[in-house]
């Protein structure tokens, strides 16, 4: 019995400690490995001092399903870590982004002719600028045209757009398009 909990306490030793090189999660997952480690313990203490088979397979089903709910924790903070690092990245990339210097309304030129490339266009298709690109735009006469009809919309944020056709909206906001990478980088 001895000889299983010492094995058991060096696995989970170690496993603690490799958690324990991220200051974040140092303080939740000992503690949880020492809660675990300590159920293991009160859990032995009830096993028979004659080192039986039976208490032996007892006392590795305790070890076994501690090192498990270890296991467990770990996986658990390491996918909330990821989760909030994406946040934390998009947000940075966020605010950076939008401190750069940019065309906005040749940002926006491209964005309506990469919308517009992939269209079925069965019907009427409704395209909406921030009204500084669609003066830019309409001045230098780089609009699309045919059943195309472009309207300047203040809640569309310079550089972006936002196409509506009968079948849905394809919004190539700069916020919309943030979401949507974050969306993806999450569900990997």
């Amino acid at each position: 019995m001895a000889k299983i909990l010492k094995q058991f306490f060096a696995r989970s030793t170690t496993a603690v400690a490799a958690t324990d090189d991220d200051v974040l999660a140092a303080g939740s997952c000992h503690a949880m490995a020492g809660t675990y480690l300590s159920e293991s313990a009160l859990t032995a203490a009830d096993v028979p001092p004659d080192e039986s088979d039976l208490g032996q397979d007892r006392l590795m089903r305790v070890v076994l399903s501690a090192e498990q709910r270890i296991q467990e924790s770990q996986d658990a903070w390491r996918q909330r870590w990821e989760r909030d690092a994406v946040r934390l990245a998009c947000r940075i990339a966020s605010r950076c982004l939008r401190e750069l210097p940019f065309d906005s309304a040749a940002l926006a030129e491209r964005l309506v002719e990469e919308s517009l490339r992939g269209l079925r266009m069965d019907g009427s298709c409704e395209v909406r600028l921030n009204p500084e690109d669609y003066r830019a735009l309409t001045a230098a006469k780089r609009l699309p045209e045919g059943r195309v009809m472009v309207l300047p919309d203040s809640d569309v944020e310079r550089g972006g757009c936002v196409v509506r056709t009968p079948d849905g909206i394809i919004d190539q906001t700069f916020d919309q398009q943030l979401r949507r990478i974050e969306h993806e980088l999450l569900r990997e």
